[in-house]
């Protein structure tokens, strides 16, 4: 049976689910979806010109030159074809942000500012990173569900890294911008007494972010390569750095097929007893549904959202692997309690047995 579809009544319809929750993204999930079967029609020109002269409205503002200006347009051109998208953009006030669309493209590209707006933070139309105002509409970017688990998940790993105590030695790796000690009222004194090795196949301004929250850099070495890199680097030199913490947070999820490899091997550097490796796997969850169908993210062929189906998934994986590489750890796992019922990923920490 054909859909009955009017834009303008499935925009009031929206509204009703407004702010963004699982309703919203039912929606989402059903109009983008039949959308790209091109079963229901580009969002309308008129409604598309009225976003348009409003993002035009605000590169002006911002004084952006006309060459990226142009850039910005043609971009989000592309996006608001989408139904889903334009309603999205024009309920939350998109056009309005001078760093929203900013943050479309980091997302879209997976880069390390892609997780900041979590924390109030980003990059405008002129690449200016630092904290958005409060008088900007991306700031409420901070509420959304999505980017509460992310607070959820650095906040674990801070954890970690204050608990290797000073001296402490961390070896972090797809690291990003280290959030987990920029946001987290970590200790200076500690801080400046431990030792963190990180790995990104981003090159990552450090000191940038660090100076922005008044942190210092100079414990921290960061090297660009992969994780594959990463792996066979540290293993060349694993008998002289006895880490006591590694972690890899956010990336594993990208790389499921691979984590009967990628865990045994991470396992190894653990040269210590009591020596912890965490990490995080995201599930399926309406959160990540909704933004692959609402950015468009599902047509990016480099973007792989198959990801664990529950808790109890995550938990059987990383047991059988565990117990089928017979790896001297234990295995503590555990989830958000402030969505138990529809979480957005899981925590796991291995600790090496003595």
């Amino acid at each position: 049976m054909a859909y009955n579809y009017d834009f303008y009544l499935e925009h009031k319809d929206m509204r009703r689910y407004w702010p963004l929750d699982r309703a919203f993204a039912r929606k989402v999930l059903t109009l983008s979806q039949l959308w790209s079967k091109e079963e229901i029609p580009d969002t309308p020109k008129e409604f598309q010109d009225y976003l348009y002269s409003r993002m035009l409205d605000t590169l002006c503002r911002a004084v952006v030159p006309a060459t990226l200006r142009e850039e910005y347009l043609g971009f989000f051109r592309k996006m608001i074809k989408n139904p889903t998208t334009a309603i999205f953009i024009d309920l939350m006030r998109g056009a309005e942000s001078e760093y929203f669309i900013r943050w479309l493209q980091d997302a879209a590209m997976a880069n390390s500012y892609a997780l900041e707006p979590a924390y109030g933070y980003g990059r405008d139309f002129t690449n200016h990173y630092g904290k958005i105002p409060p008088y900007d509409p991306a700031v409420a970017m901070m509420d959304d569900a999505g980017f509460e688990y992310v607070r959820w998940r650095d906040q674990k790993m801070c954890s970690l890294m204050k608990s290797t105590g000073k001296g402490g030695k961390v070896l972090s790796i797809a690291c990003g911008t280290m959030p987990e000690l920029r946001y987290f009222e970590y200790p200076k004194w500690l801080f400046e007494t431990q030792h963190f090795v990180c790995y990104d196949i981003a090159l990552i301004d450090y000191k940038m972010f660090f100076d922005e929250v008044g942190m210092p850099v100079d414990n921290i070495h960061p090297c660009q390569m992969n994780l594959a890199s990463a792996l066979e680097e540290e293993t060349r030199h694993m008998d002289g750095r006895k880490y006591d913490l590694i972690n890899i947070k956010g990336f594993l999820s990208y790389a499921l097929p691979m984590l009967p490899e990628i865990i045994p091997a991470v396992v190894r550097l653990l040269q210590k007893p009591g020596a912890k490796f965490g990490f995080d796997l995201q599930l399926k969850n309406w959160t990540l549904n909704r933004n692959k169908w609402l950015f468009l993210w599902a047509s990016d062929a480099d973007m792989d959202f198959e990801l664990l189906n529950n808790f109890n998934e995550a938990k059987n994986l990383v047991e059988s692997i565990i117990k089928d590489g017979d790896l001297p750890v234990e295995m503590d796992i555990s989830q958000p309690g402030f969505s138990s019922n529809d979480t957005a990923g899981v925590f796991v920490t291995l600790t090496k047995r003595a």
